[in-house]
Parts: structure tokens; C-alpha cells; sequence
């Protein structure tokens, strides 16, 4: 069985919120603003689609979106979102196969890479890394393991990897080393914040 979120798009959200709050959301709220105004974007994984209600909120036209999420059902329900004027293009595929976009002025991964083992998140990232173009901005969001609530971040991953693993047969069982691939590509960081008692991270890197 291929991994794919479709079982649980219409519950996604609600998930969720059970799993973390609306810290999921407001880490990604929080890079919305580093969107300059008609940027090129892709956004990788973007779920259920409400991120683009939050975009259309600061930029209602002008945007060029390509939104690319493996589930057609999240497809769906992203495509019933409000959107503006932007123009979008939706692209049911996964990541791992090239999809033809290019020259990218922001690339948004929300919560996408902790799908990946170490392998797969560096193909990955490589490819995408070339879409994007020089000086462009890299808005990453996604969990981390440090400081005083260490344990309880560990366990949470890892009811939170058995869960996901069971019903959408992800690949991964913990997180993978993105800030690494950031650094060694030679991304320079601009902005970042930290939720949750910094067991989630959402950072601004721009392409260097």
C-alpha cells in the first residue's frame, strides 16, 4: 500500500488538533507573512487546503500557486478553499517524481518532511531545492526534539509515527535531519520560531 492521507482527509484538521492544538496552524500562519507579493509558490504537502484562506487573507491576487499533495481527497477539499484572485495549479503527485515546476520564488513545506526517512527527505529536498530560484525563500515548518520537554516530545512522536504509519503507511518512524540539508546547501536563515515549548519549529531560509 503506498503511503497516502486519503482515509483521513475529511479528518484530518480534527486530528490534528487532538494530536498538538492549534499549534500546527499557527506555526504555519506565522510564515504566511514572509509570501511577498507576486511570488511565484509551491506548496509541498499542504493538506486540506486551508493555508491558501490564510494566504488570500494578505495577498487576495497576484500569486502564482502550484499546490502539491499525494491524496487526491485533500486535493478535493484544498480545492474548494477560498483563494482570491491567485492563480493556482493543482498537482496530484508525489514529490518523489518530478512535476515540471520550476523557478520558484517561495517553496512552503508545512509538516512534510517528517514523512520521510533520512534517504528519501535528501532526494527530495535536493529536487526541490533546484526549483527554487536564486535568493528565493524556503518557508519550513515541522517538529523538532530539544530542550526541556524532550521526553514528552519523544513519546508523542512516537504514538503520533505509529499512528500515521498504520492508517497512511508513511515511510518514516522519526524525524529526519532537514536543518542539515539547510546548512549544507547553503541556505542562510532569516527568521524562525519556535511552539509548543520548542517542539515545533517553523523557520525562513533563503536560498544563498
Amino acid at each position: 500500500m503506498k503511503r497516502s492521507y486519503d482515509a483521513i482527509a475529511g479528518v484530518y484538521d480534527i486530528l490534528a488538533r487532538t494530536f498538538i492544538g492549534g499549534t500546527l496552524r499557527s506555526a504555519q500562519v506565522y510564515l504566511v507573512q514572509y509570501i511577498p507579493a507576486g511570488a511565484k509558490v509551491l506548496i509541498v504537502g499542504g493538506g486540506t487546503g486551508w493555508i491558501l484562506e490564510e494566504i488570500a487573507r494578505i495577498h487576495d491576487q497576484g500569486l502564482q500557486i502550484d499546490y502539491l499533495d499525494i491524496s487526491a481527497n485533500m486535493i478535493a477539499k484544498a480545492r474548494a478553499r477560498a483563494i482570491g484572485q491567485n492563480k493556482i495549479r493543482f498537482i496530484h503527485q508525489s514529490a518523489e517524481v518530478d512535476f515540471g515546476g520550476n523557478d520558484y520564488d517561495v517553496i512552503l513545506t508545512p509538516f512534510f518532511f517528517d514523512n520521510f526517512k533520512e534517504v528519501t527527505m535528501r532526494s527530495i529536498f535536493r529536487k526541490l531545492h533546484h526549483k527554487l530560484k536564486q535568493d528565493g525563500l524556503w518557508l519550513y515548518a515541522d517538529f523538532q526534539v530539544r530542550g526541556k520537554n524532550y521526553s514528552f516530545q519523544r513519546n508523542m512522536l512516537t504514538i503520533m509515527y505509529a499512528f500515521f504509519r498504520a492508517v497512511c503507511n508513511i515511510e518514516a518512524s522519526q524525524l529526519p535531519d532537514v536543518a542539515t540539508q539547510f546548512a549544507t546547501n547553503g541556505y542562510k536563515l532569516i527568521h524562525n520560531n519556535t511552539f509548543k515549548n520548542e517542539f515545533i519549529i517553523s523557520s525562513v531560509h533563503k536560498k544563498a
